[in-house]
């Protein structure tokens, strides 16, 4: 957002202080509860963010008015992930014992009440810490925690899942267990003993009607993606996505699905597909799956089904991993091409990925949606932040590790949509990380590629790139604030 907006009464001192709660203004649902979740009246977010009527906090005589503002920044530097005293002696307020004073109680108070901001929680006590607890309820000391494997960064889910109840119980033994997503949600719903958390798992009404509750993710989608098997020689091209999976085509088609899994339920579902036109395996490996796809093609075109198509239509990453296996078996790639079917990004359904646990778990849920609006959002953003500047920049490198020069090919949907109103220390964090984890990398691959002749040269083109995929893996809303 352009400074120009800023008040002109408003002392600079508050350029920092405004921009924040502006970004938290635009991103929240009315200006009353972004009163109520900051802890401050109305009346000051109008007089910071529009009137720029504050007093002269340098100068004033007045200790009561001195104080009462002194607490309101430290709530919003709580909120926000700052540090109190930079924004205190910024606005012109000396720091000593007595402000110190003000700010260690108001930060105090912050934590008693911070379950407040957090609607079905009920009755809660201070957790000691930024995550309240439910009076009467404790939660376990040790858990099962499952990860599901495929679709998701199993090392994003690991650490994000474990930040949360370590929020929550910092003293809480963790025991990770990584499994498939069907095996993880066929467990919790049978209410295994011991499993009470599986990260990864999308979230979907079937699911919810077996027994399974769920806490989203923030900005993580699980894509459906396709790819099919193309004769070398032949003239014709595979379809499109829309026109791949539309009811007019299905029963030239055959789509091949591992398992009772989001693609099989997409493809009955909403596209109106037969069962007698689906494929169901379920391999061990995804090797299994590369073969099977082989086997299925070769078997459609003996049956005089040459310009008809075997689809393997499954979540992105794991098209992206049969491709790569495909490209290394040398009878496949001496008969046939590998297509990746195409469409726009947006054009491909994508399903909420999520926290999964047992309905009746009330509790645990309720505490880690506290948690979730703390870490990702609240005053641990920044560490959630450096997070997901991994997650992007691992995911990214994987899909475009033969592309890296062409700056486009980060363009369209990507996991930070979700975070277009997030706070600005959120997203400073994250662009300077993700800069800095693509660079690396980027480096990396040219430097054995041998594209440039001097380490300068490399080191320039690394960050001209990182800058630039960066630049299009933010949400929009971030290059203009």
């Amino acid at each position: 957002m352009a400074d120009g907006e800023f008040p002109g009464r408003l002392p600079a001192g508050f350029r920092e202080i405004w921009r924040a709660l502006r970004a938290a203004d635009e991103a929240s649902a009315s200006r009353q509860v972004l009163a109520r979740d900051l802890g401050i009246s109305t009346h000051t977010i109008q007089r910071i963010l529009v009137d720029g009527d504050v007093p002269d906090l340098a100068g004033t005589p007045n200790t009561r008015v001195l104080r009462a503002w002194v607490r309101i920044i430290a709530r919003l530097a709580h909120r926000f992930g700052r540090d109190a005293r930079a924004w205190v002696e910024a606005v012109g307020i000396p720091w000593d014992d007595v402000v110190a004073g003000v700010v260690e109680e108001a930060q105090a108070k912050i934590a008693a009440g911070e379950g407040a901001a957090h609607p079905g929680l009920g009755a809660v006590e201070s957790a000691g810490g930024a995550v309240p607890r439910i009076a009467g309820y404790d939660f376990p000391e040790e858990i099962e925690l499952g990860i599901a494997t495929g679709a998701v960064d199993s090392k994003f889910l690991g650490a994000y899942t474990t930040r949360l109840v370590g929020a929550i119980r910092p003293d809480c033994r963790i025991r990770v267990t990584v499994e498939a997503e069907s095996e993880l949600a066929a467990r919790l719903a049978a209410s295994v003993p011991d499993l009470e958390l599986a990260a990864g798992i999308v979230d979907s009404t079937r699911r919810r009607m077996a027994g399974l509750d769920f806490v989203d993710i923030s900005g993580i989608r699980v894509r459906l993606s396709a790819i099919c098997l193309r004769k070398r020689g032949g003239e014709s091209v595979p379809p499109g996505w829309y026109e791949a999976v539309s009811p007019g085509s299905s029963s030239d088609n055959k789509y091949m699905v591992l398992g009772d899994e989001d693609a099989a339920w997409f493809l009955r579902g909403q596209c109106g597909i037969a069962d007698e036109s689906l494929i169901v395996r379920e391999p061990a490996n995804l090797d299994e799956v590369a073969d099977a796809l082989v086997r299925e093609s070769s078997l459609w075109e003996s049956s005089m089904h040459r310009e008809r198509w075997v689809f393997l239509v499954a979540n992105e990453e794991i098209c992206l991993r049969v491709e790569r296996a495909l490209a290394e078996i040398e009878d496949v790639t001496r008969e046939y091409s590998i297509e990746r079917i195409t469409g726009a990004p947006q054009d491909f359904p994508a399903f909420q990925a999520a926290i999964a646990l047992p309905a009746r778990c009330v509790k645990i849920r309720d505490l880690l949606r506290a948690a979730t609006a703390i870490e990702v959002f609240g005053s641990a953003a920044a560490h959630t932040a450096r997070l997901y500047a991994g997650f992007v920049a691992r995911g990214f490198m994987d899909r475009n590790l033969g592309n890296l020069i062409n700056p486009s090919i980060s363009r369209g949907p990507h996991v930070l949509a979700d975070f277009a109103g997030a706070s600005a220390v959120f997203r400073a964090v994250l662009c300077s990380e993700l800069v800095c984890e693509l660079e690396a990398t980027i480096g990396e691959v040219l430097s054995a590629r041998g594209i440039f002749k001097t380490p300068e040269a490399v080191r320039a083109q690394a960050a001209y790139l990182a800058a630039e995929h960066a630049r299009n893996l933010v949400p929009d809303a971030w290059k203009t604030s």
